[in-house]
C-alpha cells in the first residue's frame, strides 16, 4: 500500500477528530455527575465524584468507524477514503503524498511573522509528515489566524523552557534530553535508573510525534474554547478554600486525564489493524495522540461549562 494512502487516512481520521473544535460545532461529549459539578468542588465532605459519567461515544464514532478502520484491502481502503477528504487531504491521496504535505506547510510559513523561530519549528514539521499533517489539520479547520504564530511558539517552550510547554492543569510536557529531565535523571541510581532510562529510550522513536501533537492541540484548544486557562482561573476563584481549589485542580485534570487515556487506547488499537499503522507505528501514535488530546481539550471545556464557568 502506498505511503500516501497511509498518510490519507491519517488526515481522515484527525479531520473527523477536529470536527468538534470547529466553532460553534456542539463537542457532542458529556460529564454527568451525582449532584450540581460546582456544589460538589464546594462541598468540603467529598472527596471523589461519585456516580460520575463521561460519554465520549460521538468522539469515538467518529474516528472508529468501520469506514475508516474497516477493511484493510488497498481498494477498499481508497474506496472509503476518496470523497471523504478535502483539498489538503486529497493532495497526498492524489500520490503527492509528502511533496503535498511540505506544499502546505510553506504556505503557511509564508504567512507567518518574520520570527525565524517560528519559521525555523514549522519548516521542522514540513519534513515530519505526522506533526505536518496535524499542524495543517488544526489549522484548517480551526481556521483562527494567530494559531499559526501561537503553536510554534508552544513548540518552542517544549524545547527551550525550563519546565517545557505546561498545559492548564499543571502538566509538564518536556521534550526527551530536556535539561530539567537529565537532573532529574542524575538524582537517581543504580537499578530504578537503568530502568526509567530504559523506558524512556523505548518511547523516544515517537516521543517527540505525541508531544509536539499534543501541544498543538493544547494550544488550538484553549483558544477555541474562549481561554480555557481563563476560565480555569475563574473557577478556581470562585472557590475560597485552598482545599477547594486543590480538589478542583485534581478533578479537572482527572475528568480531562479519563477522557484522554480511554479515546487514546480505542484509536491506537484500532488503527492497529489497518497494515499501513503496523507498518509505520509513527502514523499510529499520531492518530491517537490527536484524538486522544482532542477528548481532554473538550471534556475540560465541559467540565468548566457545568461548573458554570
Amino acid at each position: 500500500m502506498a505511503p500516501e494512502i497511509g498518510y490519507g487516512l491519517l488526515t481522515l481520521i484527525q479531520e473527523r477528530a477536529s470536527e468538534i473544535l470547529k466553532p460553534d460545532t456542539p463537542t457532542g461529549l458529556t460529564i454527568t455527575t451525582e449532584a450540581p459539578l460546582l456544589a460538589l468542588l464546594q462541598n468540603g465532605g467529598v472527596d471523589l465524584p461519585g456516580g460520575f459519567g463521561v460519554d465520549l461515544s460521538a468522539l469515538l464514532d467518529q474516528v472508529t468507524s468501520n469506514d475508516v478502520v474497516g477493511d484493510d484491502r488497498p481498494d477498499s481502503v481508497l474506496d472509503r477514503v476518496r470523497g471523504k477528504l478535502s483539498g489538503f487531504g486529497q493532495t497526498i491521496l492524489a500520490g503527492q503524498g509528502l511533496s503535498g504535505l511540505r506544499d502546505a506547510v510553506h504556505g503557511v510559513v509564508a504567512a507567518l511573522p518574520a520570527a525565524a523561530s517560528s519559521r525555523s519549528l514549522v519548516t521542522l514539521v514540513g519534513s515530519q509528515a505526522a506533526i505536518g499533517i496535524s499542524f495543517v489539520t488544526t489549522l484548517r479547520n480551526l481556521a483562527t489566524p494567530d494559531l499559526a504564530t501561537k503553536i510554534p511558539e508552544g513548540w518552542a517552550r517544549y524545547f527551550f523552557a525550563e519546565k517545557g510547554f505546561e498545559t492548564v492543569d499543571g502538566i509538564s510536557i518536556i521534550s526527551p534530553g530536556h535539561g530539567s529531565l537529565s537532573a532529574a535523571l542524575s538524582a537517581l541510581s543504580g537499578e530504578s535508573l537503568k530502568q526509567l532510562k530504559g523506558l524512556i529510550s523505548e518511547r523516544s522513536a515517537n516521543q517527540y510525534v505525541r508531544d509536539l501533537i499534543r501541544i498543538t492541540i493544547e494550544v488550538a484548544a484553549d483558544t477555541r474554547y474562549g481561554d480555557i486557562p481563563k476560565r480555569y482561573r475563574a473557577l478556581l476563584a470562585l472557590l475560597t478554600d485552598a482545599a477547594g481549589q486543590a480538589k478542583a485542580a485534581r478533578w479537572f485534570r482527572g475528568f480531562g486525564s479519563l477522557a484522554e487515556s480511554l479515546v487514546t487506547s480505542a484509536v491506537e488499537e484500532a488503527v492497529l489493524g489497518v497494515s499501513q499503522f503496523q507498518t509505520n507505528p509513527v502514523l499510529a501514535a499520531a492518530a491517537a495522540s490527536y484524538a486522544g488530546t482532542v477528548a481532554r481539550k473538550a471534556t475540560q471545556h465541559v467540565f468548566l461549562r457545568e461548573a458554570g464557568v
